[in-house]
């Protein structure tokens, strides 16, 4: 096949590829809302985002290996580059990181999601270890809720009951 031909059949499928709905993580075609590549934790983590001359100081609403999300009320556009300050218990470092994701206020707390860009050596095993630490206090805190028969939401759980048919 000529490079021509083999150009065109590749063009063709990618027009039906670009056609076909594009679904992750659901297996019935149905879209799904959350098409993120790793769970997110609740933690709160300070954050110093450095754009330009100003600093603002956040609060990090979830976490995970890739990257943060913070609430703020003057988030920077999508795809632009921060300097970010993450101050951890243990160890404090500077990282880079890019805008994937801004929600504007109404949706849930205005904020942005970003995802470390070039993030490397003492400082990833830093972040790696304290985001599995969360994890690891996150799971144990729900075994000992369920060995006390509690839900994580704190509703007590019924113990199952015989069903009686009647006669």
């Amino acid at each position: 096949m000529s490079p021509f031909r083999r150009m065109a059949a590749l063009g063709k499928a990618a027009t039906l590829i670009e056609k076909a709905p594009m679904v992750r993580g659901s297996s019935s075609g149905a879209m799904t809302e959350n098409l993120r590549r790793e769970t997110r934790i609740d933690a709160k983590v300070p954050v110093v985002i450095h754009r330009g001359r100003t600093a603002v100081t956040v609060e990090t609403s979830d976490i995970s290996f890739r990257g943060l999300f913070v609430c703020t009320a003057s988030p920077p556009p999508l795809r632009s580059l921060v300097r970010l300050r993450i101050s951890l218990p243990q160890h404090a470092f500077d990282a880079h990181a890019m805008v994937v994701h801004v929600v504007e206020s109404g949706e849930r707390e205005a904020g942005i999601g970003m995802q470390f860009w070039g993030l490397a050596g003492p400082d990833r095993n830093a972040w790696d270890d304290y985001v599995r630490s969360v994890v690891a206090t996150k799971r144990a805190n729900l075994k000992k809720l369920a060995a006390e028969g509690q839900t994580p939401s704190g509703v007590t759980e019924l113990p199952p009951v015989a069903l009686r048919h009647a006669k």
